[in-house]
């Protein structure tokens, strides 16, 4: 699949471009991150979701400035975005603000505890490098396994764990977030991820190492 160059920084698509044509302007929603970042929410939406998420409640784990839950609310989905960092909130909310979906979006501050939300609530859960930076990662999966509908799609996009002179360079990247303590994604989180909803599917990609995985909230 081709891709659109990433515009210099300088250069911001019009709210009305992103709104008329959202999955034309990925690089925009993907916020950050490698063309196989933007590869791999193209997928999700296109193979996995489907374009039209009319009437789907879905929650962000993670959501940031908000540009992917904006991007699942202009093609119809009603989005809640979570964050542990308060400051990030009111950016996403001008995000939803200039696109015309403030009314599909609610953006919560959590303290990474996911029983504030109801059971069987969620018909999709996303996150997007979140689970490596999780603590006690099989309770966490258990929780989100817990507020999806059976049934309901889960789609994760993480670091793969990489070779020495990766977790580097990452380490150097990211000194500031203290990523030297990322649990990056091994065969052991995938088989982990495997047991909690009995399905999962699983693309990979090599430099950067990148895992997308995704598939249903099958119960017992």
């Amino acid at each position: 699949m081709n891709y659109r160059k990433k515009s210099p920084k300088s250069i911001v698509p019009r709210p009305h471009e992103l709104i008329s044509h959202p999955l034309e302007h990925l690089d925009y929603f993907t916020e950050w991150g490698s063309k196989r970042w933007q590869y791999f929410l193209d997928f999700s939406i296109r193979e996995v979701l489907g374009k039209d998420l009319t009437g789907l409640n879905i929650l962000d784990i993670g959501t940031r400035y908000g540009k992917a839950a904006a991007c699942f609310a202009l093609l119809g989905g009603n989005v809640t975005g979570i964050d542990i960092n308060e400051d990030y909130l009111g950016i996403a909310e001008k995000e939803a603000y200039n696109l015309g979906v403030e009314k599909r979006t609610q953006f919560v501050q959590y303290n990474g505890d996911l029983d504030i939300f109801p059971p069987n609530f969620y018909d999709v859960v996303f996150c997007k490098s979140v689970l490596v930076i999780v603590n006690e990662l099989e309770s966490f999966l258990q929780s989100i396994s817990k507020i999806l509908k059976p049934g309901g799609t889960f789609v994760f996009i993480e670091n793969g764990k990489g070779n020495f002179v990766l977790h580097k360079l990452r380490a150097f990247k990211h000194r500031k977030w203290d990523y030297t303590s990322a649990n990056y994604f091994t065969n052991k989180e995938i088989d982990l991820i495997k047991r909690i909803f009995h399905s999962a599917n699983v693309k990979k990609s090599g430099i950067p190492p990148v895992y997308l995985i995704y598939g249903k909230n099958i119960l017992e």
